[in-house]
């Protein structure tokens, strides 16, 4: 006779009425090595690097996807818990796979918050004690008559529901859940204990997300104090200086009035405009990079450097254009990353090379995006760079985008610098 399994609340039977016990053994024991599988499947593609909130979902959705096939549900998801502004406690349906036909609920916008109460707090608590909850929904939840109506009016009605907790660093975080809409099964321990395997791939997976995210936010927090720092030396070694040297100049006009030189006075008068100019220059450049940079979408890129070329460059009588491939693919933190890099590069541009032109082109080169920012000013030796360039800060940056830098520049032939990093075709960020 078969073997007597530990029971949750609910078992399943492998067994037909057709079947024997041999065959039904038989059956039984493919299935941890089917589960094993479908874990492996699972745990590799919660491995893949995904940065964005739409990123994570998807590899959530390709995770829970190979589960319901090989537990033979409706519907596998992951839930989270939260408490939304009014101070409820609710949940949001965080990723879903279904079944073919079987009505998905990821984009029914209710289903991003189900206050607790809906779904009875007393599950809550049961999943707080790290329990499975579940079985064929009237009876696992006949304290509440009105669900189970629901559950059953739904498109693809619940008929048996599995739930698992996921904790994280000690804390209820949510759970993954397993709808049968065929039939109110009953889970037997081997597909617990297996599906509770999953829940902690899942939750592994959920902290290093969160971990990523906080050493990310570190990181940006750094790169802000960083750029503040850099903006009040820039202030103070050009700004400052530029008036100074304003300040002298007209003291020297004064007293050259004061003693009828002609001459003299008329050269402090045009180092007074000249400087004023200058630092006039200078003081744009410095108020646009203390304006909040937006890229909210790939064509954000484009839309920036349109933004930064008119306001500065063309306001200080530049010539400038600006080209960028359609088709390019980038991350949000890889296109603000290539943003302060063309930044720094036309900055240098209008502090040392006294051009009158500049252009910036982004440009798919096979699989490389090629990034050029060129000016048709003084150029300098390459062998020679004067400190404050900028350079250093630029060379930075594309370490840090695992990017080949170049840079092309002779005396009175203008300056190109370039950057050559990998690239991946995808929706157009500008044209």
């Amino acid at each position: 006779m078969g073997r007597q399994r530990k029971r949750y609340a609910i078992m399943i039977d492998y067994r037909t009425s057709t079947q024997t016990d041999n065959e039904a053994w038989t059956d039984a024991e493919r299935i941890p090595r089917r589960y094993q599988t479908a874990l492996s499947n699972c745990s590799q593609t919660l491995l893949r690097a995904a940065n964005t909130a739409a990123q994570r979902q998807e590899l959530l959705n390709q995770a829970l996807a190979h589960l319901v096939d090989v537990v033979g549900v409706g519907r596998a998801y992951v839930v989270q818990e939260f408490v939304d502004n009014e101070g409820v406690l609710c949940l949001r349906l965080r990723a879903e796979a279904c079944a073919p036909d079987v009505y998905s609920h990821l984009q029914v916008p209710s289903n991003q918050r189900v206050p607790w109460s809906l779904l009875g707090l007393q599950v809550r608590s049961w999943l707080m004690e790290g329990r499975p909850f579940g079985g064929p929904t009237e009876m696992a939840f006949a304290f509440n008559p009105d669900l189970i109506k629901l559950f059953q009016s739904q498109v693809s009605p619940l008929l048996s529901v599995l739930l698992l907790p996921l904790v994280m660093e000690g804390a209820f975080w949510g759970f993954i859940g397993f709808d049968d809409v065929q039939e109110p099964r009953q889970w037997d321990s081997d597909q617990v204990a297996l599906l509770s395997t999953a829940a902690e791939i899942l939750t592994s997976t959920l902290q290093r997300w969160e971990l990523e995210d906080r050493l990310r936010e570190q990181a940006a927090r750094k790169a802000t104090l960083a750029e503040r720092q850099r903006l009040a030396q820039d202030l103070h070694d050009v700004i400052t200086q530029t008036l100074y040297g304003l300040t002298l100049m007209a003291r020297t006009s004064r007293e050259a009035l004061r003693e009828g030189n002609m001459q003299t006075l008329s050269e402090s008068l045009e180092g007074i405009e000249e400087n004023a100019l200058v630092a006039q220059r200078d003081m744009r450049m410095l108020l646009y990079q203390l304006s909040p940079l937006t890229l909210p979408t790939q064509d954000g890129l484009d839309t920036v450097l349109r933004d930064r070329l008119r306001r500065v460059e063309r306001r200080l009588g530049l010539e400038t254009e600006l080209h960028i491939d359609s088709m390019i693919a980038l991350e949000a933190d890889r296109m603000e990353a290539l943003y302060y890099v063309i930044t720094e590069a036309l900055n240098n541009s209008l502090q040392h090379s006294a051009a009158t032109r500049v252009s910036v082109s982004l440009a798919l080169r096979d699989d490389r995006l090629l990034v050029e920012v060129k000016d048709n000013g003084r150029g300098f030796r390459s062998d020679r760079v004067e400190p404050g360039m900028g350079l250093a800060r630029i060379a930075q940056r594309a370490r840090l985008l695992d990017a080949d830098l170049i840079i092309n520049s002779t005396p009175g032939a203008g300056t190109r610098v370039a950057l050559l990093l990998p690239a991946e075709r995808g929706d157009p960020i500008g044209g």
